[in-house]
């Protein structure tokens, strides 16, 4: 994280910034958190924590995609049914098939991203070359 002496300096930087990523909104987190406005990052995430995952996933990073995943869990954003959604999108995305299953299979998810997170999951076996798998939790849904 850049030190530039106060949370505003950072953000007249970041907002002079041409190209903003995965890697640059994380920056801008971690520096609310790290002045201590945790209230601040805390709306941040509630605006643009989703469409970061979904960057993530379509970068194939799974690296960033552990920490961000940790990020989450740690502050405690992963039971919001668009998050669980992306989380698991995120993850099947960057290869880590893995930690969708546990994911998947540990639930609880919310009653209302449900349905959308067995799509996912068939959608991700299939996605990463296994049929079977999709075939089969495809009939279990019904």
């Amino acid at each position: 994280m850049p030190m530039c002496g106060t949370i505003k300096h950072v953000v007249a930087l970041f907002e002079k910034m041409h190209v903003r990523d995965v890697i640059t909104w994380t920056e801008m987190i971690t520096a609310y958190m790290a002045f201590g406005m945790v209230e601040e990052g805390v709306e941040l995430i509630e605006f643009t924590l989703t469409s970061v995952l979904n960057a993530c996933g379509l970068l194939m990073e799974a690296k960033i995609s552990e920490q961000i995943h940790g990020f989450i869990l740690k502050v405690g954003f992963g039971s919001n049914a668009c998050m669980e959604v992306a989380l698991l999108d995120m993850c099947t995305r960057c290869g880590r098939m893995a930690d969708a299953q546990k994911m998947f299979y540990q639930g609880p998810f919310s009653e209302s991203s449900s349905s959308i997170i067995w799509t996912s999951m068939i959608c991700a076996y299939a996605r990463n070359g296994q049929p079977k798998e999709a075939l089969s939790l495809f009939a279990r849904s019904n």
